[in-house]
């Protein structure tokens, strides 16, 4: 989180953001290009910018300008951004615009505290504030309901094991249109979305349970508790045991 009060002429330009920006007008002009059009940020407005944008920023016709800007990165981002509706490059005007900025201030309160005790609250702070976002959204089209059947078959049951095949018969459609819907709308496949939800249970139950890692593997649908191990340092970074001695994957 930062929050930006400029003087004068400046610009900034980013070829490939990895993050999901969220921009808060509170002061001035600012236009953002983009590869085919300029947006206005004002007063009042709230800007989102999706993960892997271009653009370039710079003061529009006003001398001063004042944003704050929270930028949000996740193993699961991509996924839980899609959900929520915030993955599309959107331009938002709203009353709460002041509301939002003092929330982004919070946050970054946190963040500069870097304290390990606070990341519950970090992320939940976090997600209040991207969900708060996602009910300010113009009115969507109908979700997709083959897309928001599939998620709710992969976001259960893991103990049961599931192929991309078996669940395009489920769901009467093709495995390859299955992974196009996948892809376009939430930048994964099927089975890597199933397996970032999975590993996001095991973050939840080694946190807030006291079952053995092997009790949660088999709970997750793994008959080797090793290759559970590894698949969650792969995502993670971290053995289950760290994650779990240090509480730092809440």
């Amino acid at each position: 989180m930062e929050e930006e009060i400029r003087v004068g002429e400046y610009w900034y330009q980013d070829n490939f953001t990895r993050y999901l920006l969220i921009v808060i007008g509170l002061e001035g002009n600012i236009s953002f290009q983009f590869e085919d059009h300029e947006v206005i940020l004002t007063r009042g407005h709230v800007l989102i910018i999706p993960p892997g944008t271009s653009y370039l920023l710079r003061n529009a016709d006003t001398f001063t300008s004042h944003k704050v800007v929270i930028e949000i990165i996740g193993n699961n981002l991509n996924s839980d951004i899609a959900t929520l509706g915030l993955n599309r490059l959107t331009l938002i005007k709203t009353k709460d615009f002041l509301k939002l900025a003092e929330w982004g201030r919070e946050i970054g309160d946190l963040i500069r505290k870097n304290e390990i005790e606070d990341i519950p609250l970090l992320v939940g702070l976090s997600y209040r504030f991207c969900t708060s976002l996602s009910m300010l959204l113009p009115r969507a089209e109908p979700d997709n309901v083959l897309l928001s059947r599939a998620q709710m078959i992969l976001e259960s049951n893991f103990e049961k094991k599931v192929t991309i095949g078996a669940l395009a018969e489920e769901l009467h459609c093709s495995p390859s249109f299955l992974n196009k819907l996948f892809r376009r709308e939430l930048g994964t496949t099927p089975l890597q979305y199933r397996l970032e939800k999975k590993i996001a249970c095991a973050r939840y139950l080694l946190c807030s349970t006291t079952l053995t890692v092997k009790e949660i593997a088999f709970k997750l649908g793994y008959c080797d508790p090793f290759y559970f191990s590894g698949e969650f340092r792969r995502i993670t970074g971290k053995s289950p045991g760290a994650a779990r001695k240090r509480k730092a994957l809440i």
